[in-house]
């Protein structure tokens, strides 16, 4: 990699390594803006210098200087047509280096001759073309309509962007008639507005780049382009989106402090769920609540409503709420939020303290997701105390102790017989064979 110093090729040609004479010279090639030298893929005899010049030297420049204070330098330029050095030099200059600055690109050799030797030294000159990274815009800067898929959005080049290559030939090896080349390749880096790496595809002579999977959201990209020798350009442009962005909001029963100190299951059947929609450049929307139903709005359908949608679950199982959501054009992006109605469930205990102390002081089954449910309390000797039938057992409180909701049931030993029946249509109640009864039947200690 070039330094900001002279580069400097050191030659010798040794009696019995190269085929020079037995008297050689001591020679270097220099170049004061090169931005980088080569070793070139030959090898034999020897392996010369490829001097590369980036786009703002417009010719390359590169100087040659002998061991003895002064010689005659004969500067030959090398013929792609015949695959040799010219036979006449270009140039010849005396002194004690020679110096060409206006050199095309190219093989380049020097015919050094000094009072005591004579040998020569090759180097090769790349001018790199450089390029200009021009995206194609419309008329407010952004990226054309047409180019605007819902997987992909394709960037197009103003001007072709096409790798350059090198080519030089062995020209000290008659037998190597191979065509060598360097290639200068040039990469792609994109960056969003918040500053982050963007993948690309695109390959060399394409005229349009490629990003895949569009964001949600207005995009200003930058584009940057650098080849391998430093030469770099860049532009940005505006992505207006079409690809819309599914955002649902799902929202369970809040748990509810009961006058038994209890909270309820937000889980226990029958469970309301309150869903609504924030999503982004969508135009219809469609929901799949995951029991069977479904709704949509937009378009052809209804408008989508102001206030969030409610749908009611009661079959205990896990439940999959999906919202596809679809943009003016056609793109559609879905969102899915997964939650369980729990399974029935009933335990009821064998004693209760109404004392009001915050403890205790109701006697009510543990249940969830129970759909109907039914008990009858009755004293020892077989006097009703308490009735309770109703299907909203989150609020029910349970029994208090009193009979009958008036005056304080004594402590002892109460007789209770209930039926429930579960939202998945688990019986809770007891079968008695002889009458065939549903019921559930036992007892519970009422302590003061």
């Amino acid at each position: 990699m070039w330094t900001g110093k002279p580069v400097i090729l050191w030659w010798m040609a040794a009696a019995g390594v190269f085929c020079f004479p037995p008297v050689s010279v001591w020679g270097q090639f220099t170049s004061g803006n090169a931005v980088a030298q080569l070793p070139t893929d030959y090898t034999n005899p020897r392996q010369d210098t490829i001097f590369i010049f980036n786009p703002e030297t417009a010719k390359g420049s590169l100087s040659i200087a002998a061991d003895n204070p002064t010689g005659d330098y004969e500067w030959y330029r090398y013929d792609h047509a015949t695959k040799k050095f010219a036979d006449t030099p270009f140039a010849v200059v005396s002194g004690a280096t020679s110096q060409i600055d206006t050199l095309s690109a190219g093989g380049y050799m020097v015919k050094v001759q000094t009072l005591a030797a004579r040998d020569s030294f090759v180097a090769w000159v790349y001018l790199n073309p450089g390029f200009q990274l021009d995206l194609r815009k419309n008329e407010s800067g952004a990226v054309i309509y047409s180019y605007k898929t819902c997987e992909y959005t394709s960037f197009q080049l103003a001007t072709p962007l096409k790798e350059s290559s090198f080519e030089y030939y062995n020209p000290a090896n008659p037998t190597d008639t191979r065509r060598y080349s360097l290639f200068n390749t040039v990469l792609f880096t994109v960056m969003d507005g918040k500053n982050n790496y963007v993948p690309v595809s695109w390959s060399s002579g394409q005229q349009f780049l490629r990003i895949w999977d569009p964001p949600y959201e207005d995009t200003r990209y930058t584009f940057t382009a650098r080849d391998r020798f430093g030469v770099e350009d860049n532009d940005d442009i505006l992505y207006e989106t079409i690809v819309p962005h599914a955002i649902m909001d799902v929202q369970l029963p809040e748990k509810e402090r009961l006058a038994d100190g209890n909270e309820t299951n937000p889980n226990s059947a029958p469970v309301e769920v309150r869903i609504n929609s924030r999503s982004t450049k969508a135009t219809e929307y469609s929901w799949r609540f995951g029991d069977g139903d479904s709704a949509r709005y937009g378009g052809e359908y209804p408008p989508l409503p102001d206030a969030a949608i409610t749908h009611t679950y009661t079959i205990p199982e896990e439940y999959t709420v999906s919202l596809r959501v679809t943009s003016a054009q056609g793109c559609q992006n879905t969102v899915t939020y997964k939650f369980r109605v729990d399974p029935s469930k009933l335990d009821v205990g064998n004693v209760f303290s109404p004392n009001s102390d915050g403890i205790n002081d109701y006697f009510k089954p543990e249940n969830t997701s129970i759909r109907q449910f039914e008990i009858s309390i009755y004293t020892r000797a077989g006097k009703k105390v308490y009735q309770y039938k109703g299907n909203d057992l989150h609020h029910w409180i349970g029994w208090d102790g009193r009979v009958n909701g008036e005056k304080d049931a004594a402590e002892g030993i109460y007789y209770y017989v209930l039926r429930a029946i579960g939202w998945d249509n688990t019986d809770y109640g007891w079968r008695n064979k002889k009458n065939n009864n549903d019921t559930y039947r036992s007892y519970v200690y009422l302590y003061r």
